[in-house]
């Protein structure tokens, strides 16, 4: 059997593989670490529609001659998806669309590839868009802001990293008089400081998610692996209301290392161009123009 990818053939050496979804599970997991997905395929020569998958899948390797691949880089299907996405904002806050309409666009939501993806990749932003498709709770203004920047993320960014470059030596400033807020009672700062640290976070490693051959070997994996267990003790501190430990956390640990997080991305050289990801492929409506567009329109 022979195995081509994007029309180029792949030199692999089949193990336990016994059926097509032996070999898809095996390939996904390969794709996956150089941020592509498989988007369609063939089997010796016939397409494989979304309703023949099951079946072809337990089709045994032996009974195959060719499999065809198509792949799509997360990027693209992330952009695509918030496409989509603010497609279905500006339809549902159409003032002429009335509640049948409207039931019609949540449920084409409910049923889209894109909510999946959203879901599976970014489950709190896809929580927001559901909320505010199904449970008419938010803001589809806030929405369409926060659609806009994300595909300013994808699109350009050593742009959106660089930008970020004031909120992120101001956050670290503030979490180092984080533990002394907590004592005097200044639950307000605290809160807002913990919530800004996180959405400035969330905002980084969501394009580090962008880029995963970027990361520069096993140094960097351990230095994720170290500063994502430091996260999960400083929020169980925070949550806790443990002022000394939460405040020791974010003064020597989370603080020092979102600044060396910031300093690695530059390293990487990869802030004009996402790994993986031909972003120059992308049409007019992937802009910043249209970007902006989307946000004022919802």
């Amino acid at each position: 059997m022979t195995i081509y990818i994007d029309g180029n053939a792949l030199d692999v050496t089949l193990e336990n593989e016994q059926t097509v979804g032996d070999l898809f599970a095996s390939l996904e997991t390969w794709l996956s670490q150089t941020g592509f997905r498989c988007t369609a395929f063939a089997l010796d020569g016939k397409n494989i529609h979304a309703g023949e998958v099951e079946k072809a899948f337990s089709t045994g390797i032996d009974d195959v001659a060719r499999i065809d691949i198509q792949t799509t880089s997360v990027a693209q299907l992330y952009a695509d998806t918030l496409l989509d996405t603010a497609f279905f904002l500006t339809q549902y806050s159409g003032v002429d669309t009335g509640e049948n309409g409207k039931d019609e666009i949540v449920r084409a939501w409910n049923e889209s590839g894109g909510r999946s993806f959203l879901f599976e990749n970014y489950p709190g932003f896809a929580k927001k868009i559901d909320d505010y498709l199904v449970r008419e709770q938010g803001d589809g203004a806030k929405l369409g802001e926060e659609i806009a920047e994300r595909l300013r993320e994808i699109t350009d960014p050593k742009a959106a990293l660089l930008s970020m470059k004031e909120k992120i030596y101001g956050i670290t400033v503030r979490l180092e008089v984080l533990s002394l807020n907590m004592q005097m009672g200044k639950d307000r700062e605290a809160t807002e400081t913990v919530y800004d640290f996180s959405e400035i976070a969330e905002k980084l490693f969501r394009i580090i998610q962008l880029m995963p051959l970027a990361v520069g070997g096993t140094e960097d994996v351990n230095f994720f692996e170290e500063f994502t267990g430091v996260l999960k003790e400083f929020f169980h501190a925070y949550q806790a209301q443990d002022s000394v430990l939460a405040g020791d956390l974010a003064e020597y640990e989370v603080s020092p290392r979102l600044l060396e997080l910031y300093d690695r991305l530059k390293e990487w050289n990869v802030l004009s161009d996402l790994t993986g990801t031909d972003t120059s492929g992308f049409d007019a409506a992937f802009s910043s123009a249209a970007a902006e567009s989307i946000a004022k329109a919802c």
